[in-house]
C-alpha cells in the first residue's frame, strides 16, 4: 500500500502485514538478516534503515535485537517510511544510540516512548497497588495496568469511556502517527513473543515473517506470565482501537490476536482447532459436494 505523506500506511491495506515470530531461544541473529529483510522489503535498503540496523546490533541484546527487527519488518511491509522503520529498530536503544541516528528517527522513538509513558501514567493513577513509594518507583510491568474501575474513577468515565478518551487522545496528537505505529510494531512484537512462551510456543524463524503464535497450547499461562497479561490487557484496551482508529487493520489484528491467545488461552486453543478442522480439505470437498 502506499505510504501516507508523513510517511505512514493509509487508511486501506492490500496485503496483511507479517506478524512477529515467535519465541526463540538466544542465538545470534543470522548474519544477512539484514540482507534478506532488504531483498523482502525496499524500506530495509535505505542508508537510514541500514545505519539503525548497525547501531541495534551493536547496541542491544540479541532478544532485544530480534524484537526490535520484528517490528520494523511489520511496518516495512505496511510501507512505512524508512525513518519509522529506522526508529522501530531503536526504540529501546540507549538514548545515545537513539540521538546518533539522525533528527528524524530520534524525535520519532522519544514521541514514541512519551506516548508509552502517557498511558502508562493513566493506568498508574489508577492502579490499587501502587505500594508505599509512590506509582512512579514501580517497574514497568507493574504499572501498564491498573484495576480499570479505579482508573473509571480517576478519569471520571466508566471504564470503556475512560479507555476511549485515552485513545481519542493519542490518535489525536498532532504528528504522532509515526510514533504511534512504532508504539504499535513494538507491542506487536513483544506481545506476540511474551504470549507465545507464557502458552509454551515453539520458536520460529526469524525476522517478523511469521505468523505470531497461530496455536495456543490451550493450557493457562505459566505463573511467572503476569507481566504477558498485563501487556495483552493494554493491547487490548487501548492499541488495538489505536491501530483501529489509524486504520492499520493488520496491526489491530495482530494485537486482537495475541491479546485473546493471552488471556484466554484455552478458547484461544478451541477456536484454532476448530478452524483447523473447518478449513481441511476434506472439510472443504463436502461443502463442494
Amino acid at each position: 500500500p502506499a505510504a501516507a505523506p508523513a510517511g505512514t500506511p493509509g487508511g486501506s491495506e492490500s496485503a496483511a502485514a507479517p506478524r512477529p515470530a515467535p519465541a526463540r531461544p538466544s542465538a545470534p541473529p543470522p548474519r544477512d538478516l539484514l540482507a534478506r529483510h532488504a531483498a523482502r522489503w525496499p524500506a530495509f535498503a535505505a542508508p537510514v534503515v541500514q545505519r539503525a540496523w548497525t547501531a541495534a546490533a551493536a547496541a542491544l541484546e540479541v532478544e532485544a535485537l530480534l524484537l526490535a527487527a520484528d517490528a520494523a519488518a511489520c511496518l516495512a511491509a505496511l510501507g512505512a517510511a524508512p525513518a519509522i522503520v529506522a526508529a522501530a529498530l531503536l526504540h529501546a536503544a540507549p538514548r545515545g544510540v537513539v540521538d546518533a541516528a539522525g533528527a528524524e528517527v530520534a524525535e520519532t522513538v522519544r514521541s514514541a516512548a512519551h506516548l508509552e509513558s502517557l498511558v502508562a501514567a493513566a493506568y498508574r493513577a489508577g492502579s490499587p497497588d501502587a505500594g508505599p513509594e509512590g506509582p512512579g518507583e514501580r517497574g514497568p510491568d507493574d504499572c501498564v495496568l491498573g484495576d480499570p474501575a479505579r482508573l473509571a474513577a480517576t478519569l471520571g468515565a466508566a471504564p470503556c469511556e475512560a479507555n476511549g478518551a485515552l485513545v481519542t487522545m493519542l490518535v489525536a496528537m498532532d504528528g504522532a502517527q509515526g510514533a504511534l505505529l512504532v508504539t504499535l510494531a513494538s507491542k506487536l512484537a513483544a506481545l506476540s513473543e511474551a504470549s507465545s512462551c507464557a502458552a509454551g510456543g515453539t520458536p520460529g524463524p526469524q525476522g517478523g515473517a511469521a505468523a505470531a503464535a497461530s496455536a495456543w497450547a490451550g493450557t493457562p499461562p505459566r505463573a511467572g506470565a503476569a507481566p504477558t497479561l498485563a501487556l495483552a490487557r493494554e493491547a487490548q484496551a487501548v492499541w488495538a482501537p489505536v491501530a483501529n482508529r489509524l486504520g492499520v487493520w493488520s496491526l489491530k489484528a495482530g494485537l486482537e490476536d495475541a491479546a485473546f491467545g493471552a488471556l484466554a488461552p484455552r478458547a484461544a486453543g478451541a477456536l484454532a482447532s476448530t478452524l483447523a478442522a473447518a478449513q481441511a480439505p476434506a472439510a472443504l470437498c463436502a461443502l463442494r459436494a
